[in-house]
């Protein structure tokens, strides 16, 4: 059986759409052309080095703001959008609550299904965003979770990771910490119901979550760890943006 029509068996199975599969010859010598423009057209075979050349000129990057409820990821990924719009670079914004709301209003938290749901919609995101072909190449995506430490977490955060290198793009990782007074404060702020009616809103539980769990963290060399407890969102979306400069002076891909 050809190995495309066992891939979208199997996507099929998992609720998600077909996809064009091509056969790569990774011993061929280089020799045809890649482009996302005429990838329905491919029929040659191509080398890898040509597939990695072309994912790299997309230069896209993936900044993932992971921390605790109420510590503020969304506000300060919108002011991080803002100041590398003012750099040059075209940014969107892929917060939590886009995925969480859509599966909570799917299925139940307590479902056996859910944790698999929720995998599904980031793959679609992942999916898209790697076949995209209109997305402006240096593009970057500022994703934010609540990854813990525990198996789920872990899983779900290094999915991330994943599918930045499937993608060629870069991967900044970005661990945001706040002390539990500020934390407190910060849940019963009245802007976080105006994002999603399904945030946290209850600070004892908020700080409770804190204190008995602990916050996924990348062993990467570009990884940031913040702490915001005395920082507006302002300030702390100028540090991950002077960090993410520094990332590709140090990398040598440009902004």
């Amino acid at each position: 059986m050809h190995h495309g029509v066992i891939v979208n068996r199997l996507r099929v199975e998992a609720g998600l759409p077909p996809v064009k599969v091509f056969v790569v010859d990774v011993v061929q010598a280089a020799g045809s052309t890649f482009s996302y423009d005429n990838a329905d057209k491919l029929m040659t075979r191509m080398s890898s080095s040509l597939i990695r050349e072309s994912l790299d000129k997309r230069a896209l990057k993936f900044i993932l703001l992971n921390g605790f409820a109420g510590v503020g990821k969304f506000t300060i990924a919108s002011k991080l959008q803002t100041c590398l719009a003012v750099a040059g670079i075209e940014a969107r914004v892929v917060h939590n609550h886009l995925l969480v709301d859509l599966a909570d209003a799917v299925r139940s938290r307590t479902a056996p299904t859910y944790q698999a749901f929720r995998r599904q919609l980031r793959d679609l995101v992942f999916d898209t965003i790697i076949t995209d072909e209109h997305i402006l190449p240096g593009t970057a995506f500022v994703f934010t979770g609540n990854f813990s430490q525990s198996m789920v977490g872990q899983t779900a955060a290094q999915e991330y990771e994943t599918a930045a290198l499937r993608c060629g793009a870069s991967f900044i990782p970005v661990t945001i910490h706040c002390n539990i007074e500020e934390l407190e404060r910060r849940i019963v702020s009245r802007s976080r119901s105006e994002v999603s009616s399904g945030k946290l809103l209850d600070p004892a539980r908020g700080a409770k979550i804190a204190a008995q769990k602990a916050l996924y963290t990348f062993e990467h060399t570009q990884a940031l760890s913040l702490d915001v407890s005395s920082m507006s969102a302002e300030q702390a979306a100028k540090c991950i943006a002077e960090h993410v400069e520094k990332v590709h002076h140090a990398t040598g891909r440009l902004l």
